[in-house]
């Protein structure tokens, strides 16, 4: 398989150095940007990246579409998202990565750290991983709300764990996915490791995987490396959220959000992904750990989904504008990722990105001859 070429509205898409090296895959890039095209279209949003990963090696990238509605600005290989909860893959390969060298335990309760949460002393790290914790989404704290509505508000991690008050439930009881969890994994990993989020991000995955389009840390407000972010905060239609003159809401990115700040590409994501998932990030009995999936579908970071029916493990994020998806099927050892810059309303039905992904899955399932596992 050669690198993506052209998408359907005729801007370039790249694979890295990689593309090639790997062994000969049957679905061509033409097919896949055509796939990435049609899934844009389908779900009527400006722009898209997708990026596929196979037996290890960039099989895959493309792009389609714009950055900003108004400008008509070209998506481009380098044109950065902000990953929202695909984040939170991120946030707990650092956190195993602290067990896996002993420093912390799954069994490690909350209240070492932050014992002013409620019921701190019976939460442990493993109920923030697999969001059992009971903590009450920082979201729906009205003091939030309220400094959410202004883009150049300086958060702290302390504003949004000062935030959790009451618990939604008794630690462990069950399951409720909370986006609270991982902020609070976020302020353990600080704690823990004596540094900064993005310090730890760069030593433990960007330096090591040479991901150069990833990080925490926003690039300067008139920055045009962002798509702009498109959300439907009307109800009807998707609006432009970049601010003029600062650019991407402070609620949206930023090493606070270690539940969904990170800012990527498709190709950097899916190099992520595909690493992790070939233990070449964790030790095989981290990975297996991260990897047992529970009867509410979640595991120590990774989810499970099904598709077509495979399972493919991984995470999906959308907020703010963004939406990401990042899944890996270990029975042909493939990661496929797409990022993309519209949040769609609650009352969709289906996000943006999962109609995008869905689109590229279907063209590699439906390839002739069947796209094989690796050799």
């Amino acid at each position: 398989m050669v690198a993506a070429s052209c998408g359907s509205s005729g801007n370039t898409g790249g694979a890295g150095s990689e593309a090639g090296s790997g062994p000969p895959q049957p679905v061509s890039a033409a097919t896949l940007n055509t796939a990435l095209a049609q899934g844009v279209q389908q779900a009527g949003a400006p722009g898209a990246q997708g990026a596929l990963y196979a037996c290890g090696h960039l099989a895959w990238s493309g792009v389609d579409g714009v950055t900003d509605r108004a400008t008509g600005n070209l998506v481009t290989p380098d044109t950065r998202y902000v990953l929202q909860s695909v984040t939170k893959m991120f946030t707990a390969t650092m956190i195993m990565l602290l067990v896996q060298a002993g420093k912390l335990s799954l069994d490690t309760p909350l209240a070492q750290f932050y014992p002013q949460v409620p019921d701190a002393s019976t939460i442990t790290v493993k109920m923030l991983l697999d969001h059992r914790s009971g903590l009450p989404e920082y979201l729906d704290d009205p003091v939030i709300q309220t400094d959410f509505n202004d883009p150049e508000h300086v958060w702290s991690r302390d504003q949004v764990i000062a935030s959790l008050h009451t618990a939604a439930f008794a630690p462990g009881i069950k399951y409720s996915y909370t986006n609270s969890n991982y902020v609070v994994l976020g302020g353990l990993l600080e704690m823990v490791s004596g540094a900064s989020v993005e310090s730890d991000f760069q030593t433990d995955i960007a330096l090591p995987l040479a991901l150069a389009d990833t990080s925490f840390v926003s690039p300067p407000s008139d920055s045009d490396v962002f798509a702009h972010p498109y959300s439907y905060d009307d109800g009807s239609t998707a609006t432009d959220q970049w601010v003029p003159g600062y650019g991407i809401s402070s609620g949206t990115v930023g090493p606070v959000w270690t539940d969904g700040g990170l800012i990527s590409t498709a190709t950097d994501i899916a190099h992520f992904g595909d690493a992790l998932f070939d233990g070449r990030l964790v030790a095989p009995a981290t990975l297996a750990q991260m990897t047992t999936i529970d009867g509410d579908g979640e595991g120590l970071g990774p989810e499970s989904s099904t598709y077509d029916g495979r399972t493919w493990l991984g995470h999906s994020g959308d907020y703010g504008g963004f939406e990401s998806e990042l899944w890996h099927d270990a029975s042909r050892d493939i990661t496929l990722t797409v990022t993309t810059n519209m949040d769609e309303p609650s009352s969709a039905g289906m996000t943006t990105s999962a109609t995008i992904w869905d689109a590229v899955a279907s063209a590699i399932d439906g390839a002739e001859p069947a796209y094989e596992p690796c050799p």
